[in-house]
């Protein structure tokens, strides 16, 4: 992997149960990791291939691979990259070398 394709800064955020003042159960987002990152669109071409189920994907953000980041591809975790949201709807450890994640992602066009 080449470090100047990771010019981007990413958080990536898990959702957690956390109990407020009053003792209930209150669902929010806790940040996991701050890490340099690639984010591209996707291509036209890539989008429609994305097509189905998941043709809401619009984006796909590189990291270098950490095992602490494994189980992504969940409900319970998102990207966010210059104040925008991104659900998580992969997570490819490519080639299962260990040496990179790929994020498939929709932006929710929700903002932080």
């Amino acid at each position: 992997m080449r470090a100047g394709r990771l010019r981007r800064r990413v958080t990536i955020q898990a959702n957690v149960a956390t109990q407020d003042e009053y003792g209930e159960t209150v669902q929010g987002w806790r940040d996991l990791a701050t890490r340099w990152a690639g984010v591209e669109p996707l291509s036209g071409r890539e989008f429609l291939a994305a097509s189905g189920p998941r043709a809401e994907l619009t984006a796909r953000i590189v990291l270098r691979w950490e095992p602490t980041l494994a189980g992504l591809a969940s409900q319970d975790h998102r990207a966010i990259y210059q104040g925008r949201v991104y659900d998580i709807h992969s997570a490819i450890n490519t080639r299962e070398e260990n040496k990179e994640w790929v994020l498939m992602c929709a932006d929710t066009g929700a903002a932080v």
